[in-house]
């Protein structure tokens, strides 16, 4: 399509010549409204305020033909395009009190037959309720008995995840003293919008997995009231999601990182549930899977797992974390495998970072563990170690010093040996701390 040519028949609109005014209108009509390649144009002159000057008339035609494309749409393509126009239309005009039928025309198309009009209709629908947050409050009603069939949609994944967008911005705008009856129908939406998450994850789709998952964080700041009933079940599947090897590094990083989020929001009901010694001895497993422990800004798995042992060290009481810590460290410091013996020697040096007032009146079994690793036969157990040393020099310092004696010589040993440039920085900072 010539671009230009579009935009020439848009501005022949706005000449005083009532000829030239009907033969445009005529153009538009007979050659672009129909026309699909006419939409990204029409995007694009929206953005740019080519449009701005308009006559109403036009204006109407323009969101008329729109509308009725709701109904037909062509091809995935088309709609994407189709979407982004009245997205765009619909941020000027509803403000303004203007288009007011389009809500009513986007809930008709979501429960078309067709799943390409399904899909565009619940995407028209999140960009509103995105940007026009009041304007679309007042029909929650309507949206939610829509969502309650699109969450489910038996034929499009597209559909499903829109809906799932759509339900994570009505989170934001209702609650319960402004809508209290919204509330029970949004917390029996949680099961489906789960099992959308657990295909999207399943999927391995990057970008579908990070809005999928924004939407569960958004929950979390939401009314607790929608998420109360199922809170639980949410903090099982997440971490479920994280110790499922089938599943890519990034999705396992981001149930974690939901997992640290519950901590800094909702500590209360975690340590209500009592899943501190479960959430634990999984995040140990997974520290067990380090490649290499130099990466510290590397997002992965393990290191987002010393992460949360660090913080429920800190959140929840040592009974549900650095005491099952302290029952299991033996069977991973003891093991035949090298991982292991790698990842309890950095759980209890992160479990030392987030408690280390109890971690002080348990020395007596934790240190002759720090000692026994720093002489492992393997490097990177002995990497390992000295990191949990330099852990604990930092938060016991004074208590570590009374046994310089014994830690000095191995150091010094560990400069001296054949281990490479990494082990001997990180003894040199262990006799610096």
């Amino acid at each position: 399509m010539d671009e230009q040519s579009f935009l020439h028949v848009l501005e022949s609109v706005l000449a005083p010549d009532n000829n030239t005014l009907q033969q445009a209108t005529q153009k538009l009509q007979t050659e672009y409204y129909k026309n699909p390649a006419s939409l990204p144009t029409l995007f694009w002159g929206l953005n740019n305020n080519a449009a701005a000057k308009l006559g109403d008339d036009v204006k109407q035609q323009i969101k008329e033909s729109l509308s009725s494309l709701l109904l037909r749409i062509p091809s995935p393509s088309f709609g994407h395009s189709a979407a982004r126009v009245i997205s765009a239309i619909a941020r000027i005009e509803l403000p303004d009190g203007l288009w007011q039928d389009l809500p009513g025309i986007l809930l008709q198309a979501a429960g078309s037959p067709k799943s390409d009009d399904r899909e565009v209709a619940t995407y028209v629908l999140y960009t509103l309720l995105d940007t026009l947050e009041e304007d679309m409050a007042s029909r929650w009603k309507d949206f939610l008995v829509v969502f309650s069939r699109t969450i489910n949609d038996p034929e499009s994944m597209s559909v499903r995840l829109n809906t799932l967008l759509a339900l994570g911005k009505m989170s934001e705008i209702l609650n319960s003293e402004e809508h209290p009856q919204s509330i029970p129908v949004l917390r029996e939406l949680i099961p489906p919008m789960v099992a959308v998450l657990k295909q999207v994850a399943e999927d391995g789709d990057e970008e579908k997995s990070d809005s999928a998952f924004d939407v569960f964080q958004t929950l979390l700041l939401a009314d607790p009231a929608i998420t109360s009933n199922h809170f639980r079940d949410l903090v099982e599947f997440f971490s479920d999601l994280s110790i499922n090897k089938g599943l890519d590094d990034d999705t396992r990083t981001k149930a974690l990182c939901f997992l640290l989020s519950c901590l800094r929001y909702k500590k209360l009901k975690i340590q209500s549930f009592n899943v501190g010694p479960i959430l634990t001895q999984r995040a140990i497993d997974i520290v067990a899977e380090f490649k290499e422990i130099q990466d510290d800004d590397e997002t992965t798995p393990p290191r987002t797992a010393l992460q949360l042992l660090d913080f429920m060290a800190s959140a929840l009481p040592p009974s549900m974390v650095v005491v099952p810590l302290l029952k299991v460290l033996r069977d991973y410091t003891n093991s035949q495998d090298p991982e292991f013996r790698k990842a309890g020697i950095l759980a209890l040096g992160h479990c030392v970072e987030g408690a280390p007032d109890f971690i002080v009146t348990q020395l007596d079994t934790v240190f002759p563990v720090v000692l026994q690793l720093l002489g492992d036969p393997e490097a990177r157990v002995r990497q390992a170690a000295l990191e949990a040393l330099m852990q604990l020099a930092d938060d016991l310092h004074d208590e570590l010093g009374k046994d310089h004696a014994r830690l000095i010589p191995l150091l010094i040993n560990m400069m001296d040996s054949a281990d490479g440039p990494e082990i001997w920085r990180r003894a040199c900072n262990a006799i610096d701390a």
